[in-house]
């Protein structure tokens, strides 16, 4: 099982994303928790066939497409996910 922590430099950023049923059911399998911090998730990936390589990807795509859809709809740039 791999462990990606990933830190938000704006929490309200996190807190958005959090709050959309789209994003959590997307997530749900890697056991997202909120560090104390706030502006920080911690996610685990329960498929042990996966590498570092495609855990990484994995998240960081769920993330790219909630981002850009929630956070930065209106921003026009060639993000085909």
């Amino acid at each position: 099982m791999r462990q990606i922590k990933l830190n938000f430099v704006d929490p309200n950023h996190l807190n958005i994303l959090l709050q959309d049923q789209v994003f959590n059911s997307e997530i749900y399998y890697l056991t997202p928790r909120l560090l104390s911090s706030g502006n920080a998730i911690r996610l685990t990936d329960p498929i042990k066939e996966h590498s570092s390589f495609d855990t990484e990807v994995v998240v960081l795509t769920i993330f790219a497409r909630a981002m850009k859809r929630l956070i930065f709809p209106k921003v026009s740039i060639m993000l085909y996910l």
